[in-house]
Order: C-alpha cells, then structure tokens, then sequence
C-alpha cells in the first residue's frame, strides 16, 4: 500500500506521492535534519530481497544525484512536417505524461510545480498559458481522452485504496468521480472508440488481468485476458481488443458488446506475435505502444539486443622479451 502522507522513514518526512511502478513508488518527503526537500524511491516488497535489483536502485539514485539542470523535464513540440522543435513547457518543475485532446487542440499534463502532482492544461498551439486542470492532495496521472471530448481519465494514488482510475468531466462544474476504487491496483485506462466502455487492468485476481467495464454505469465487468495482461489498446471500431501477455506477446480478443450497452462478450485471446518491450507490466503507467485505427499497424517501443562482440582466443601465444 502506498505511504500516507505525514508518515516518517527515520529523518524524512512523507509529503505526498509524485509516482509509482512496477518497481517501486516515489515521493517527496522533507529531509527534517537539513530542512530540505527529497525524492524517497520505495522498493517493491517482492524485489526488496533480490540483491541485483537493490544494486540496481544504488546505482541509480548515483546517477540521478549528478542531475543539475532546471529544465530537463521540459516538454518539447516536433512538427513533423517541418522538423521544428519548440519548446513547450517552461516551468522548472517536473512535467510529464502528457496526452493531447481528440481534436488536437490541448495538452493534458501531470507536473508538480505546486508540491502535489496535478494536472494541467495548455493550448496545443503553444499561444496560451499553463493552466491548472485539476488540483487536490492526491497524486494524479492522466490515460485518456473520450473521442467526443467530455471526460479526462486519469489514475489517482488514495491512501486508504491505492491506485484507482477516476474520470473528470471537461465541461460543467469538472466535479471528478471514480470509475473503479477497490483495495487493488487499477491502471492503465483506456476509453472505447465509442466512449462507452472502458478497459484496464487490475491485480485482484493476484495478477494483472484486462478487464472491460460500461463508462460511466452501471453494468457488468468482464475479463477478457487469459493468464495474465497488461497494457489495453482498442481497435478503431471497438471490436477489437489488444493486450500484452506476461509473456510479452501481443494478444487480440474479439469484443461484441450488448444491445443494451451494460456487457460485452469477450472471445479468446489470439496471440499474433512476440513484442520485445521489456515486460507486459510496466513501471510507466502507459501503453509502451499504438495500434492503427485499422488494428493491423503496430508502432512499440522495443528492447534491441546488440549482437554480442566476436572473443578471438590466440593459443601458444608468447610475448617477446
């Protein structure tokens, strides 16, 4: 369970959540010694035992402790057309995961520029300001944008439930309201084509699994991986479903939804082919690829394996004097 905020890990005080993943969480905390603000990296308990990933974490922290520039989190626009690169964001705070409205014309962003991680908004254009979107004491991560425009998803972090997706409206009085809050993790959001649906995955079963739900309800949850899934991507019909196995093959399921709009009927899964991204669950909470509207295209961010370098072995090798 994530660490509540007020909580002490010896001299350093918790102040609030700025992240999580499948390796571990991160927060900023108060160093109450040096009267100074930190970054606390909290180990997931199943690799807290394991030696190489605590050498792991070590050399990490060394690296980013040599880190000195305001700016490295700043966000960067490329058109592609031109090959312009302009600069984006302008705060010195983090700013990250940003996603751009249905009709291009915003960007919805996570910064911390305020102490919390909240969300913020910025015309897509670059002629407007920053703007706060949604602001509270819980950390904040936005997934998706409805196709018609109406509802932000986004991953809130609770301290009594965890990880949940919560939607907010983009319109109206914004008042956000959960989608799903158990006692479990849920992530990775994904709105349907049509906005009525939404898949992600949760661990209640004891694993990630892929489930598919009516947004906004009532209706009924339906799991649609076998033996693991991560990282939900529609096709551009909503008639079809892709998912990474913890195998990391990437699966298809066949979706048919109700007449009635509160269930679907999920086919099985068809694995199409093997994806090299490093691992179905992964600690980004976003889809480490995309899929054409076509569902036939797949655009992945992939390890490569460099070709291990030729060992010459000279024998009866004698130096000269």
């Amino acid at each position: 369970m994530p660490l509540i905020v007020g909580t002490r890990l010896g001299p350093y005080e918790i102040q609030s959540a700025l992240g999580a993943g499948g390796m571990g969480e991160v927060y900023k905390a108060r160093d109450t010694r040096l009267d100074r603000t930190i970054a606390i990296k909290v180990l997931a308990a199943h690799l807290a035992g394991d030696p190489a990933f605590r050498e792991r974490f070590e050399r990490e922290a060394r690296v980013i402790s040599q880190l000195d520039h305001p700016h490295i989190c700043a966000f960067w626009l490329l058109e592609l057309g031109r090959g312009i690169l302009s600069r984006f964001t302008f705060d010195a705070a983090v700013a990250s995961y940003p996603i751009w409205s249905p009709d291009g014309s915003r960007i919805v962003f996570q910064t911390n520029r305020q102490g919390n991680v909240d969300l913020y908004q910025k015309p897509a254009n670059n002629a407007g300001s920053e703007e706060p979107l949604l602001a509270n004491s819980q950390s904040k991560l936005p997934y998706d944008w409805s196709a018609d425009g109406r509802f932000l998803l986004y991953r809130s972090i609770d301290p009594k439930s965890g990880y949940d997706l919560w939607a907010l409206p983009m319109d109206g009085d914004r008042k956000p309201f959960p989608v799903t809050q158990t006692e479990f993790t849920e992530r990775d959001g994904q709105f349907s084509p049509d906005g009525k649906w939404i898949a992600y995955q949760s661990d209640e079963s004891g694993r990630f699994e892929i489930y598919v739900q009516p947004f906004p309800g009532p209706g009924t949850k339906t799991q649609v991986s076998a033996n693991g899934g991560a990282q939900a991507r529609w096709r551009g019909d909503g008639k079809e479903l892709f998912y990474i196995a913890l195998d990391e093959r990437l699966m298809a399921v066949p979706i048919r939804m109700a007449s009635d709009g509160k269930a679907t009927d999920a086919g099985a899964p068809i694995p199409l082919f093997v994806t090299h991204v490093g691992g179905a669950v992964q600690g980004f909470f976003r889809p480490w690829y995309m899929v054409s509207s076509d569902g036939q295209r797949f655009l992945m961010s992939t390890i490569t394996e460099e070709a291990a370098s030729p060992i010459t072995v000279l024998l009866n090798w004698k130096a000269k004097p």
